[in-house]
Protein backbone atom coordinates (compact mmCIF):
# COMPACT_ATOMS: atom_id res chain seq x y z
CA UNK A 1 0.00 0.00 0.00
CA UNK A 2 1.22 3.32 -1.16
CA UNK A 3 2.29 5.46 2.16
CA UNK A 4 0.46 8.35 3.21
CA UNK A 5 3.15 11.02 1.91
CA UNK A 6 3.71 9.43 -1.52
CA UNK A 7 0.01 9.58 -2.44
CA UNK A 8 -0.07 12.89 -1.16
CA UNK A 9 2.75 14.14 -3.50
CA UNK A 10 1.37 12.12 -6.62
CA UNK A 11 -1.99 14.00 -6.29
CA UNK A 12 0.28 17.35 -5.48
CA UNK A 13 1.60 16.95 -8.31
CA UNK A 14 -1.46 15.99 -10.91
CA UNK A 15 -2.83 18.95 -9.48
CA UNK A 16 0.48 21.43 -10.22
CA UNK A 17 0.01 19.71 -13.83
CA UNK A 18 -3.50 20.43 -14.17
CA UNK A 19 -3.25 24.10 -12.74
CA UNK A 20 0.04 25.10 -15.26
CA UNK A 21 -1.42 24.35 -18.24
CA UNK A 22 -4.71 25.84 -17.30
CA UNK A 23 -2.37 28.83 -17.02
CA UNK A 24 -0.88 28.55 -19.90
CA UNK A 25 -4.35 28.58 -21.98
CA UNK A 26 -4.79 31.59 -19.89
CA UNK A 27 -1.63 33.28 -21.49
CA UNK A 28 -2.31 31.84 -24.73
CA UNK A 29 -5.50 34.42 -24.26
CA UNK A 30 -3.61 36.96 -23.08
CA UNK A 31 -0.74 37.09 -25.55
CA UNK A 32 -3.19 36.67 -28.65
CA UNK A 33 -5.53 39.36 -27.19
CA UNK A 34 -3.00 41.85 -26.43
CA UNK A 35 -0.96 41.46 -29.81
CA UNK A 36 2.10 39.98 -27.86
CA UNK A 37 3.61 37.56 -31.18
CA UNK A 38 6.39 36.29 -29.27
CA UNK A 39 4.45 35.77 -25.70
CA UNK A 40 1.46 33.38 -28.45
CA UNK A 41 4.07 31.63 -29.82
CA UNK A 42 6.29 30.92 -26.56
CA UNK A 43 2.90 29.30 -25.20
CA UNK A 44 3.52 26.43 -28.00
CA UNK A 45 6.42 23.83 -28.51
CA UNK A 46 8.98 25.25 -30.64
CA UNK A 47 7.97 22.51 -33.24
CA UNK A 48 4.09 23.10 -32.30
CA UNK A 49 1.35 23.58 -34.49
CA UNK A 50 -1.38 25.44 -34.64
CA UNK A 51 -4.56 24.46 -37.33
CA UNK A 52 -7.56 26.18 -38.19
CA UNK A 53 -9.89 23.85 -39.85
CA UNK A 54 -12.17 24.53 -42.97
CA UNK A 55 -14.83 26.67 -42.59
CA UNK A 56 -16.96 28.59 -44.67
CA UNK A 57 -14.79 29.88 -47.70
CA UNK A 58 -11.97 29.92 -45.59
CA UNK A 59 -9.50 26.90 -46.08
CA UNK A 60 -7.95 24.77 -43.66
CA UNK A 61 -4.63 27.11 -42.15
CA UNK A 62 -1.94 25.26 -40.64
CA UNK A 63 1.23 27.31 -38.96
CA UNK A 64 4.05 25.22 -37.51
CA UNK A 65 6.81 26.30 -35.80
CA UNK A 66 8.08 29.48 -33.67
CA UNK A 67 8.64 31.65 -36.42
CA UNK A 68 5.52 31.02 -38.28
CA UNK A 69 3.58 31.07 -35.18
CA UNK A 70 4.72 34.79 -34.06
CA UNK A 71 4.23 35.75 -38.10
CA UNK A 72 0.73 34.70 -37.73
CA UNK A 73 -0.39 36.72 -35.09
CA UNK A 74 1.40 39.31 -36.15
CA UNK A 75 -0.28 38.94 -39.37
CA UNK A 76 -3.82 39.12 -37.59
CA UNK A 77 -3.02 41.36 -35.18
CA UNK A 78 -2.89 44.19 -37.43
CA UNK A 79 -6.26 43.45 -38.73
CA UNK A 80 -8.12 42.62 -36.15
CA UNK A 81 -8.14 43.39 -32.29
CA UNK A 82 -10.41 41.11 -29.89
CA UNK A 83 -10.66 39.56 -26.90
CA UNK A 84 -11.32 35.45 -26.13
CA UNK A 85 -13.98 33.87 -23.60
CA UNK A 86 -12.42 30.40 -23.02
CA UNK A 87 -13.43 28.27 -20.85
CA UNK A 88 -11.28 26.42 -18.44
CA UNK A 89 -10.27 23.32 -20.38
CA UNK A 90 -11.51 19.87 -19.86
CA UNK A 91 -8.16 17.60 -19.19
CA UNK A 92 -6.83 14.01 -19.81
CA UNK A 93 -3.10 13.83 -18.15
CA UNK A 94 -0.98 10.98 -18.67
CA UNK A 95 2.81 11.32 -17.66
CA UNK A 96 4.55 14.20 -19.85
CA UNK A 97 1.69 13.98 -22.35
CA UNK A 98 -1.71 15.69 -21.47
CA UNK A 99 -5.12 16.21 -24.17
CA UNK A 100 -7.71 18.72 -23.79
CA UNK A 101 -11.08 20.41 -25.36
CA UNK A 102 -11.33 24.01 -24.97
CA UNK A 103 -14.53 25.84 -25.96
CA UNK A 104 -14.01 29.61 -27.02
CA UNK A 105 -16.49 33.14 -28.36
CA UNK A 106 -13.66 35.21 -29.71
CA UNK A 107 -15.12 38.73 -30.29
CA UNK A 108 -13.31 41.43 -32.45
CA UNK A 109 -13.23 44.53 -34.17
CA UNK A 110 -11.04 45.67 -37.49
CA UNK A 111 -10.05 48.79 -39.45
CA UNK A 112 -9.73 47.80 -42.81
CA UNK A 113 -9.53 50.90 -44.12
CA UNK A 114 -9.91 55.21 -43.45
CA UNK A 115 -14.03 53.83 -44.92
CA UNK A 116 -14.14 50.11 -44.31
CA UNK A 117 -14.65 49.15 -40.48
CA UNK A 118 -15.78 45.84 -39.22
CA UNK A 119 -16.60 43.64 -36.58
CA UNK A 120 -16.23 39.51 -36.44
CA UNK A 121 -17.34 36.92 -33.95
CA UNK A 122 -16.29 33.55 -33.82
CA UNK A 123 -17.24 30.55 -31.34
CA UNK A 124 -16.12 26.97 -31.46
CA UNK A 125 -13.90 24.78 -30.04
CA UNK A 126 -10.12 24.00 -29.53
CA UNK A 127 -8.78 20.50 -29.68
CA UNK A 128 -5.62 20.42 -27.75
CA UNK A 129 -2.67 18.38 -27.66
CA UNK A 130 -0.13 19.78 -24.66
CA UNK A 131 3.90 18.26 -23.91
CA UNK A 132 5.85 18.46 -20.77
CA UNK A 133 8.94 20.17 -21.89
CA UNK A 134 11.75 21.47 -19.64
CA UNK A 135 10.45 25.05 -19.39
CA UNK A 136 7.14 23.77 -17.91
CA UNK A 137 3.83 22.74 -20.19
CA UNK A 138 3.54 23.76 -23.68
CA UNK A 139 0.90 23.17 -26.85
CA UNK A 140 1.89 20.55 -29.24
CA UNK A 141 -0.84 20.84 -31.31
CA UNK A 142 -4.07 23.13 -31.29
CA UNK A 143 -6.96 22.34 -33.81
CA UNK A 144 -9.36 25.24 -34.12
CA UNK A 145 -12.77 24.06 -35.15
CA UNK A 146 -15.37 26.68 -35.42
CA UNK A 147 -19.02 26.34 -35.23
CA UNK A 148 -20.39 29.34 -36.18
CA UNK A 149 -19.13 32.48 -36.84
CA UNK A 150 -20.14 35.68 -38.79
CA UNK A 151 -18.80 39.06 -39.74
CA UNK A 152 -20.66 42.44 -40.26
CA UNK A 153 -18.64 45.26 -42.42
CA UNK A 154 -19.66 49.11 -42.27
CA UNK A 155 -18.49 51.66 -45.00
CA UNK A 156 -18.51 55.26 -44.65
CA UNK A 157 -20.71 56.51 -47.94
CA UNK A 158 -18.44 58.17 -50.67
CA UNK A 159 -20.84 60.36 -52.66
CA UNK A 160 -19.76 61.73 -55.88
CA UNK A 161 -16.25 62.23 -54.31
CA UNK A 162 -17.12 63.90 -51.36
CA UNK A 163 -16.21 62.11 -47.84
CA UNK A 164 -19.25 61.96 -45.26
CA UNK A 165 -18.00 65.07 -43.22
CA UNK A 166 -17.44 67.01 -46.92
CA UNK A 167 -20.97 65.85 -47.97
CA UNK A 168 -22.55 67.08 -44.58
CA UNK A 169 -21.08 70.59 -44.83
CA UNK A 170 -22.68 70.47 -48.32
Amino acid sequence: MENAFAALERRLAAAEDRLEIIDLEAEYCRAWDSGDTKGWADVFAPDGVFEITKSGDQPTRLVTGTKELAGFCAEVSEYYQGLHFNTAPRLRIDGDMAWGQVHFQWIGICRAGATHSGQRYAAGYYQVTYRRLEIGWRIERRVEIQISGNIVEAFEPVIAGMSRDAFRKS
